[in-house]
């Protein structure tokens, strides 16, 4: 089954990211929304070493990167909150 994970806080003041990650099997998704944009700047390398072992997706959403001033790089694929509503539909189980 795969689940759609949803980060809504930044991994240096709450460790929903790490705990979250942990429970992530292959083919799950990752959304960085709201502060969990910052991970782009903080833990990039983890995302890309997570992304490329694991085999998990990640997106980040376009409005709170841009409120932010934050650029993703591969393997982060940006999108709107229109792209997370299908994302909704993709994932057989969502985890927030």
């Amino acid at each position: 089954m795969s689940t759609l994970h949803i980060f809504l806080r930044s991994p240096s003041t709450a460790t929903e990211m790490e705990e979250g990650l942990r429970f992530a099997q292959p083919g799950d998704g990752i959304v960085l929304a709201q502060d969990a944009v910052f991970a782009l700047r903080t833990v990039e390398k983890e995302i890309n070493t997570e992304a490329s072992t694991r085999n998990l997706k990640f997106y980040a959403l376009k409005p709170d990167m841009r409120a932010r001033s934050i650029e993703a790089t591969a393997p982060v694929q940006p999108i709107d909150y229109d792209d997370l509503i299908d994302l909704l539909g993709e994932y057989e189980r969502t985890h927030s």
